[in-house]
């Protein structure tokens, strides 16, 4: 026999904490649980080699966040609740992540919240629309009551969903990101021309030029396209092939100051 009692399935772990705030705030006795992983990086098709990009991006591989990964898995996908997967298709890390949990959750029934196109009233009085589930916060949940938009998916959604992961896992890219056509593979040089656009030949830290990018992605997208510790990581390409140099640092962290290598910005 199904228990009723509701699963909230988010993909990242600041969701979980809002989102479990504002249940409680009003007095739902409801579980949440998150996925700590970013599947909009890393080849989708070939778990090693995705095991690979992920940790040289994350710069460790850790025993605690295996365990977490694989825990979230073994409960999401497990038809004993009532389970409600919330995302956005404005944000690359929770439509991956939702498109690959619906790849592995079959044929079992679930329902979901889609925040695409949702708005939230901020401080000025304005409305603004949601960029994706983990920029919500918990007041906002609450006020806006979210939840009353979970739905089963339609016949005609889920092969919508299903052909395009199967369509971007054929092409397994090392990421993907959302265009104005919607969801697409990118290459792994993708954020590489926005990362030189903020160094020049005054020493600027690591932080300063990852914090500008992904300023400039939620000012002109709406959305984070990638993480700050992608970005890390092509900083780290970038300074490794020479087209960035820094103070006789091999190992880049975001306290790095970097600039143009003097033989290019003379």
């Amino acid at each position: 026999m199904i228990d009723r009692r509701t699963l909230h399935i988010v993909f990242s772990l600041s969701a979980t904490v809002d989102l479990r705030r504002a249940l409680q705030t009003v007095g739902k006795d409801e579980d949440v649980i998150g996925l700590d992983d970013d599947w909009s990086f890393g080849p989708p098709a070939d778990a090693e080699l995705r095991r690979v990009y992920v940790e040289a991006a994350w710069g460790y591989a850790d025993q605690d966040w295996d365990d977490q990964i694989k825990g979230f898995w073994e409960r999401s996908l497990k038809p004993d609740h009532r389970r409600v997967v919330w995302f956005s298709r404005r944000q690359p890390r929770e439509y991956c992540n939702f498109l690959e949990w619906l790849r592995r959750n079959g044929d079992q029934s679930f329902e979901f919240v889609d925040l695409t196109e949702s708005y939230v009233t901020i401080a000025s009085g304005r409305r603004a629309r949601v960029g994706c589930v983990s920029l919500v916060r918990a007041s906002e949940f609450v006020s806006e009551a979210f939840w009353d938009q979970a739905r089963p998916a339609t016949k005609e959604e889920l092969n919508t969903w299903l052909s395009l992961w199967g369509r971007l896992r054929e092409e397994n890219a090392p990421m993907r990101v959302v265009a104005a056509e919607g969801l697409m593979s990118a290459s792994l040089d993708y954020f590489d021309d926005e990362l030189l656009s903020h160094i020049n030949t005054r020493w600027v830290q690591a932080r300063r030029v990852v914090g500008n990018v992904m300023a400039d992605m939620l000012r002109n997208d709406g959305v984070f396209q990638t993480s700050d510790l992608v970005l890390r990581c092509r900083l780290q390409d970038l300074v490794d092939v020479g087209v960035v140099e820094t103070k006789r640092v091999a190992n880049i962290s975001m306290q790095t100051w970097l600039r143009w290598p003097r033989n290019l910005s003379q």
